[in-house]
């Protein structure tokens, strides 16, 4: 058997051509204000509120006694009236479908189906609920963070978080707590021998004493960054150093920081996606390793497993994709034949393993994927549900400003705007030409056939009423709700066939400047090859970002879907019921919500004014590498890594 350090993605470059999620498990819920729960909440409330008086002089109480006397006024309101109650949905692994696929009867005295309000006014009610019990329940003193730590993750912080939450908290950074997606990263890695972790770093940098005469094949693609002399110093160099600015704009994050780091080295890639891959049964491994504090010896357990093609070996071994057959076979996995929509954990409806129809659908998953190999501390600038990169804050456009932007009630046009290029896929590859995300999106304003969008039409005085079905022609709803086109020409096409077949499908479309496209009440979001640069400068603007994607990103537990943004399904069959819903019915507009629409807009415009700062990126990469220090210094005899 060859060793697993060259085996999968450790044998050669993957030849990775550049497609997405229902159903871990059907959870049918109601919202129904039954009076026996009604009791419950009211008397949770009651004793909440006494305990917390009897403590009320504690900060932490206070603002959890605040906490029970908003729900007790909910609850209140609840009594008299509640729009939404019986509405009957399902949840698929971060998926809401209306109505739900399997119906039962509606309870006595609760509204049937067809009275229901239209679900976007729930998504929105409940995401602003959500963000404001995140926000307040945030830490306010180093102790209350610290508590909060080993609270989530059973384990003391890492040695310099005192240094880091003060960085934080006297910057501004708005939630101190919400870094789950670091420990979730690097936890595979608390499963590795510190030494092994520095060995393979080593290997990564292509200065290790392992099988002396091979090159790595990931060494082409990295930089390693090194802090030194108590963060004084800071230098970079690797394979890609003057290939882009991704390590010089590293560096430049690292200013003002690197004074709270140890010495330490982290090899990036300065590619746009990422690359390291475990099986689902091997990164269980690490995990629970990790869990119960022990080290494993992963090339000694690691296994190679030929049925199942590499992106479907990625997932868990329980997850629907491990059954969904081949890739084409995986459009059709269970689709459900009712509207459904993105959630409010973005996060989880990216999940490729538990949406397998989606798999296909996106230029960076349309192939088989690459073999599984062994854990390598490779940092990347984006990431998916299949990938175990560490994530880093690209810069990628951070720097470029919204330009001239007209107040939402002053924008000309109300249709959706994307332009782009047709990045995103290897467009030599049949099937990445006819699926990949951009192409497909390309295609949308030429469908042809007819259209049926759920309608809230009958919303009276603020109170969401019952939908109403509306069918009109495609054609109706593209030219109406649509402004997308390519620019330029093919680009990553391959050869000059690949090329001409793409020119001959599509309109192009030259350059549109920040200032034309600001003149658009409602901006698309779509993936290149990895994340999207111009998410960033979107969201800075007047404009309501409708936002599809696979890569979470390192601000993804820190934004709420529906309060600052409107997400939107790689299939896209949500996008006109989405726009129908805010834009009205095509010809008439009857049933649009154009001030909700531009709430979310102000909402996002806000959040990034003051969540998507220079210093917000900073807390997070100081956070992230202190952790990642304290993983390759455990063993270290001098000192202990750990905050105490």
């Amino acid at each position: 058997m060859s060793s697993p350090l060259l085996s999968g993605w450790g044998r050669s470059p993957p030849s990775s051509p550049f497609v997405t999620p229902p159903a871990k498990l059907r959870l049918s819920r109601r919202l129904a204000c039954r009076p026996r729960r009604l009791a419950a909440l009211v008397a949770l409330a009651v004793v909440a509120t006494i305990v917390l008086f009897h403590a009320r002089e504690r900060p932490v109480v206070q603002r959890a006694r605040q906490h029970a006397e908003r729900l007790a006024q909910r609850v209140g309101r609840r009594r008299k009236t509640d729009p939404f109650l019986g509405l009957q949905y399902e949840e698929a692994a971060g998926e809401l479908v209306y109505p739900a696929v399997s119906t039962p009867a509606s309870s006595p005295g609760e509204p049937s189906l067809d009275s229901q309000p239209h679900p976007i006014h729930y998504l929105m009610r409940e995401a602003e609920a959500a963000w404001e019990a995140k926000v307040s329940r945030q830490s306010q003193t180093l102790e209350e963070a610290v508590a909060e730590y080993e609270r989530r993750y059973r384990q003391p912080p890492p040695r310099g978080f005192d240094k880091w939450f003060n960085f934080a908290q006297s910057n501004g950074v708005q939630l101190l707590d919400e870094y789950d997606s670091i420990h979730a990263r690097l936890q595979p890695f608390a499963a590795l021998r510190p030494s092994v972790l520095r060995e393979r770093n080593l290997i990564l940098q292509n200065v290790s004493q392992w099988d002396v005469g091979q090159t790595f094949w990931m060494h082409p693609l990295t930089v390693t960054i090194k802090v030194s002399e108590n963060g004084s110093k800071v230098e970079a160099e690797g394979p890609m150093r003057h290939e882009n600015h991704r390590s010089d704009q590293v560096m430049a994050l690292l200013e003002g920081i690197a004074q709270f780091l140890p010495d330490l080295n982290m090899t990036i890639t300065g590619h746009d996606v990422p690359w390291v891959v475990l099986s689902g049964e091997h990164k269980q491994m690490h995990v629970d390793a990790a869990e119960r504090g022990e080290y494993i010896d992963d090339v000694a357990s690691f296994k190679e497993n030929w049925d199942l093609d590499g992106w479907a070996l990625a997932c868990p071994p329980d997850s629907p994709i491990r059954a969904a057959g081949t890739l084409l076979e995986r459009l059709d996995w269970q689709k459900p034949d009712k509207t459904s929509f993105v959630g409010l954990d973005h996060t989880e409806a990216m999940d490729v393993c538990y949406h397998p129809d989606k798999q296909p659908l996106h230029g960076f998953t349309a192939w088989t994927g690459p073999r599984p190999g062994l854990l390598f501390p490779i940092f990347s600038f984006s990431t998916s549900s299949l990938n175990s990169d560490i994530l880093l804050p690209p810069l990628e456009q951070y720097e470029r400003t919204p330009g001239p932007d007209p107040a939402w009630r002053d924008k000309k046009h109300d249709r959706a705007l994307w332009r782009g290029s047709t990045t995103g896929a290897d467009l030599t590859n049949a099937h990445a030409r006819k699926y990949s995300q951009r192409m497909r999106l390309a295609r949308i304003p030429a469908a042809t056939g007819v259209v049926t969008v759920p309608l809230a039409s009958r919303d009276r005085e603020g109170v969401p009423g019952p939908v109403e079905e509306v069918t009109a022609l495609a054609s109706s709803f593209a030219d109406e709700y649509l402004d997308v086109m390519f620019t330029g020409g093919p680009a990553q096409c391959g050869d000059e066939a690949s090329c001409a077949k793409v020119a001959r499908e599509f309109e192009w479309d030259g350059y549109m400047s920040e200032a034309e496209q600001n003149e658009y009440k409602y901006i698309l979001d779509v993936d290149g090859n990895g994340w999207s640069g111009r998410f960033h400068r979107l969201m800075s603007t007047n404009s309501l970002v409708l936002k599809s994607t696979l890569f979470p990103e390192w601000y993804s537990e820190r934004i709420q879907p529906w309060l600052h943004y409107v997400p939107v399904k790689t299939d896209y069959t949500d996008l006109y019921p989405i726009l129908a819903f805010f834009k009205g019915a095509p010809g008439d507009g009857r049933g649009g919500h154009d001030e909700l629409a531009g709430k979310i807009a102000l909402a996002g415009k806000e959040w990034a004014e003051q969540n998507w700062r220079w210093v917000d990126m900073q807390a997070y990469l100081l956070r992230l590498l202190l952790e990642y220090a304290r993983l390759v210094n455990r063993d270290n005899p001098l000192a202990s890594y750990d905050y105490e």
